[in-house]
């Protein structure tokens, strides 16, 4: 959830029951980057998966990586930082309920999004 003070809430009235405009101000679209690691440089397998899920990273990336797996209603339920990985980070997922996640990479300040699917 979202507080008031959110900036693409900006102008916006917030009267509780009224509908809300979903279009953000195009300022903050306009500074969001994009995706500069590109799936040549890892690969995430299997999918879909059941108890451990892969990361294979390539060209380079082996250090400060981060991931994240968030539901689609942004709970975050599971986080991993290493900082030297090597090629391979193998994600124990046994504690993460079946479903549809959204599984966020973020290596060197840039991030990268991907639907994953536990069974």
């Amino acid at each position: 959830k979202y507080l008031p003070s959110y900036p693409a809430f900006d102008g916006k009235d917030l009267t509780p029951g009224l509908p809300l405009e979903l279009n953000p101000n195009i300022e903050e679209c306009l500074n969001v980057s994009y995706n500069e690691i590109t799936e040549d440089r890892f690969k995430i397998y299997p999918t879909p998966f059941e108890t451990e899920l892969n990361i294979l990273l390539r060209n380079g990336i082996n250090n400060n990586v981060q991931v994240s797996i968030y539901t689609f209603d942004g709970r975050l339920v599971y986080h991993q930082a290493e900082n030297q990985v090597g090629t391979e980070m193998k994600l124990n997922m046994r504690t993460i309920n079946s479903g549809t996640y959204l599984l966020e990479l973020e290596s060197e300040g840039i991030k990268f999004y991907k639907n994953i699917l536990k069974l």
